[in-house]
């Protein structure tokens, strides 16, 4: 499964991104495409 639009450069992840790549991979998905963000 591919995750379309995540948001793994929210400062808010910063501290659980193993955890939250962890959880996705476990949940099938395999790829992930970063939307970009700014101000």
């Amino acid at each position: 499964m591919v995750d379309s639009h995540c948001h793994l450069t929210d400062p808010r992840l910063h501290d659980q991104l193993d955890a939250v790549l962890s959880r996705a991979a476990s949940a099938g998905v395999s790829r992930m495409i970063t939307i970009g963000t700014s101000p």
